[in-house]
């Protein structure tokens, strides 16, 4: 008797072991997705301070885009919200080159860039191909941060 009672303790034990060791890592993984999510936040919130509110929307708008979608090539998403992005770039096409900048000529062609940038993407939105929103969508990107790079930062 004393044998099974012994036997059936070390059962209930290990059972107990086993199941709190398989909860653990779903308890891990929540605290990870929290973690990131709190990253993300913080990464809006801090690290791209542009001390420019156009910037900022702009990138508000472009940061999921190439973050999310791009890299899981959700081109039905991109092209659900080109209209956004393209809204959102259209007062960057058209500011004037802030007075405290230090490169004002590089502005200038870093933002005609941009303009042609967008106006391409926008197209390839409405009528291109997956390849050509994919590329469009790069360059928009890519000359966004060459003259966001040209801000004096405050």
């Amino acid at each position: 008797m004393k044998k099974l009672s012994s036997l059936s303790i070390c059962l209930t034990c290990i059972i107990a072991t086993s199941s709190v060791t398989t909860a653990m890592p779903t308890r891990q993984h929540n605290s990870h997705q929290n973690t990131a999510q709190h990253n993300a936040q913080q990464h809006t919130e801090t690290e791209h301070n542009f001390g420019n509110r156009a910037f900022e929307l702009f990138h508000d708008q472009l940061h999921p885009l190439q973050h999310d979608a791009l890299p899981g090539a959700d081109y039905k998403t991109m092209r659900a919200r080109a209209a956004d992005l393209v809204r959102a770039g259209q007062p960057l096409t058209k500011m004037r080159v802030p007075e405290d900048m230090p490169d004002r000529a590089a502005f200038l062609k870093h933002q005609k860039e941009f303009t042609a940038a967008l106006t391409r993407f926008r197209r390839a939105a409405t009528r291109g191909t997956d390849e050509q929103l994919k590329t469009s969508f790069t360059v928009v990107h890519d000359s966004f941060e060459e003259m966001a790079q040209l801000l004096p930062r405050r």
